[in-house]
């Protein structure tokens, strides 16, 4: 994200990732770094979303959390919950159909 920022400083990135991504966020290497460099747009997942919505990031940015239509509007961190139907594929399924 950073290299993203550096190349297109005035383009405001949202990172959209589902409720189970969420839930896992505070595994990822340098999370709340990608928190404060892109705001972050989650999508509802079967059988995670109340995971996500009640784990340690959201917990940790909860003063971040704003309604979608002002992701874009305020200062970062911002993360938003996107209501939608939920979905049931999974990127992992959907790039191994990709690459066979």
């Amino acid at each position: 994200m950073a290299k993203l920022r550096r190349r297109f400083p005035g383009v405001r990135f949202v990172f959209v990732i589902g409720a189970d991504n969420l839930a896992q966020l505070p595994r990822w290497q340098r999370w709340l770094r990608l928190a404060r460099l892109s705001a972050i747009a989650v999508l509802p997942r079967p059988g995670a979303t109340r995971a996500g919505l009640r784990g340690r990031a959201a917990s940790v940015l909860r003063a971040a959390r704003c309604k979608p239509g002002a992701l874009l509007a305020g200062a970062l961190p911002a993360w938003c919950f996107v209501p939608a139907r939920q979905h049931k594929a999974s990127a992992t399924a959907i790039r191994a159909g990709l690459s066979a």
